[in-house]
């Protein structure tokens, strides 16, 4: 797929970011100065070259990713038990939390307790497409 191909000399965009908790109850002063400016690609990417985004859809992975979050999927990422990744599961994609059992055998959770868990069965085809690294919170600003 083009899609995830990764660009040749991405740019870096520096944010200007403002070095103080902000109380999300009650406001507070605010400061009148930058002490740094941070680049989210710094922050959010560790792989470059291995890096994508895609916009999660559906509520099986509520409250940690929302309908509509954008979320940071690394290739290279170390996928371990617990993770939560972008897999293909027989030709269609789903974020899931991994868990690869002592025989085997895997089975994929959602952070929704109205959703079952999936154990795959033998004759599926599966494949982790890379780790989730991040959620944004796009669709909390509607």
């Amino acid at each position: 797929m083009d899609i995830l191909k990764p660009l040749a000399n991405p740019v870096r965009r520096f944010y200007p970011y403002f070095p103080v908790r902000v109380p999300a109850g009650f406001p507070s002063p605010a400061q009148d100065y930058i002490a740094k400016r941070i680049d989210l690609n710094e922050l959010l990417i560790q792989h470059p070259g291995s890096t994508f985004y895609v916009r999660a859809e559906g509520d099986s992975m509520m409250p940690v990713i929302n309908d509509g979050d954008l979320l940071v999927v690394d290739r290279n990422a170390e996928v371990v038990n617990g993770s939560t990744v972008l897999a293909c599961l027989n030709n269609d994609f789903c974020i899931k939390q991994f868990y690869k059992r002592s025989d085997g055998s895997i089975e994929l959770l959602s952070t929704n307790p109205e959703y079952p868990p999936v154990n795959l069965p033998d004759d599926c085809t599966f494949e982790v497409w890379g780790k989730v690294t991040a959620a944004i919170k796009t669709d909390a600003f509607k």
